[in-house]
């Protein structure tokens, strides 16, 4: 029986694992700091904006922001509980396992990002206004910026995803390339729009954007190459971007109807009022209709939510099989 490594090489081993996740998590930080400063900058010296207005709208930026970083927090968890479930696999060699993780941690991040992003994007007006209800000035300043936003958020998701596909894999320095990379995209493309002056804050949202697509391309590049079997991206992905496109209609076109429905009978005259109930009905009847649409179309398993916590009882809840 082989007697187990020495101290030393046990927390050499340790270094050389934690150090670059705790890099990969400090990365992106780093850049949102030297990114905010650039904003600023950017806005007061090509924009044309003066310091009280560049405040001003940095703040209706740092409002979307807040939003725009919720769907993320319902991934760490899911990520967490992938990492030693597909390093179990790969140490074993598991060929199917391996594939069947890979596969399943996607659906599963699929249909929690997809429905959150394209809701954030469809009802961005809504939703700010039902959040500042005294400053209506502040939601229609950032409708336009959390529409885009809603969109990143769905790449920030899988990035938090592949993140952990790649650290199963003992890939750990990857994703701080990665990410590196992604910051310098994120930073050069707001030096030139965020400078615009017809574009001006608009441009920072595009550029995180770009920057997440970018980081999320260059790690399905390396996990393709690493996989034992081709991923299916249209069968892991194709059903739950049907199902939020489908929502997202729903939830934009029943929001008009309930606000025209609410202004009768609450009055035109209660804005504020008429707005939340048009939104929050808006919002239940999308979850309602999504997880409708989960279940006839099958795209999710027992199995599946298997690798959640405590997705038996959910699976349970659904009546999965």
């Amino acid at each position: 029986m082989d007697s187990p490594p020495a101290r030393p090489v046990i927390l050499k081993r340790i270094l050389q694992l934690g150090i670059p996740i705790m890099l990969g998590s400090s990365v992106l930080s780093i850049i949102t700091l030297v990114d905010a400063k650039l904003i600023y900058f950017r806005l007061q010296t090509s924009a044309g904006f003066t310091e009280e207005a560049a405040n001003w709208i940095y703040g209706v930026y740092s409002s979307t922001m807040t939003l725009y970083n919720l769907p993320a927090a319902l991934i760490v968890p899911l990520t967490t509980s992938v990492i030693p479930a597909l390093s179990a696999y790969i140490a074993s060699r598991n060929s199917g396992g391996i594939l069947r993780i890979v596969n399943t941690s996607s659906r599963i991040t699929a249909l929690f990002a997809l429905p959150a992003g394209i809701g954030l994007t469809v009802l961005a007006g809504p939703i700010l206004k039902l959040l500042y209800p005294m400053q209506p000035e502040i939601a229609d300043a950032g409708a336009p910026l959390l529409m885009v936003l809603g969109i990143s958020s769905i790449f920030v998701c899988t990035m938090l995803l592949t993140n952990s596909f790649l650290q199963a894999f003992g890939k750990v320095n990857i994703p701080v390339y990665t990410m590196l990379v992604g910051g310098v995209v994120k930073i050069a493309a707001n030096w030139f729009l965020v400078g615009h002056p017809d574009i001006n804050i608009h441009g920072a949202p595009v550029g995180t954007m770009l920057c997440f697509i970018v980081i999320v391309a260059v790690n399905f590049i390396v996990i393709f190459r690493m996989l034992p079997q081709r991923m299916k991206l249209m069968n892991t992905f194709g059903k739950p971007l049907i199902a939020s496109l489908i929502m997202g209609a729903a939830a934009w076109a029943f929001y008009g109807l309930l606000y025209r429905g609410a202004g009768i009978l609450i009055g035109v005259e209660r804005a504020g009022m008429v707005n939340a109930v048009a939104a929050v009905g808006a919002i239940v009847i999308g979850v309602v209709l999504y997880l409708i649409l989960v279940l006839r179309l099958h795209i999710i398993s027992r199995e599946d939510l298997s690798l959640m916590p405590k997705g038996e009882k959910f699976a349970k809840i659904l009546r999965l099989k």
